[in-house]
């Protein structure tokens, strides 16, 4: 197992560290404000708020891409053991079929967060579902 010193310690795995800085300095902050990463502006999506359509606060934004993608990139970057990898890969797996479960189309990342992700060009909710 490689440790976070290890990775920190050279050149590369600072370079490693600042590029995933960034990635989720750029994902979180435009969730956050815009309300959408770039794909979900090609796509005519948008992350809002649950309980009012409103921008999703710094907060939820930083929970939804830690429960959707923190995880995975974390435990690899980290170098964890496989066993981590493996509940990883189960929570992704439950979030799908929640996405596909509920009846709003929201996963476990939008119900913490308290947020869902609507179609810009008719308001229809990520599951197609309105």
């Amino acid at each position: 197992m490689v440790s976070t010193l290890t990775l920190v310690a050279g050149a590369a795995g600072v370079g490693r560290l600042a590029g995933f800085a960034v990635g989720v300095a750029v994902v979180v902050a435009m969730t956050w404000r815009p309300g959408a990463t770039p794909g979900k502006l090609l796509v005519g999506t948008r992350v809002v708020r649950a309980d009012g359509g409103g921008h999703p606060e710094l907060w939820a934004s930083a929970i939804r891409w830690a429960l959707l993608s923190g995880l995975s990139v974390g435990s690899r970057l980290l170098g964890l053991p496989v066993t981590v990898l493996w509940i990883v890969w189960v929570l992704s797996m439950v979030n799908a079929l929640l996405v596909l479960a509920s009846p709003d189309g929201r996963g476990l990342h939008d119900h913490v967060a308290d947020t869902i992700v609507i179609d810009t060009r008719g308001g229809v909710s990520h599951g197609g579902r309105r």
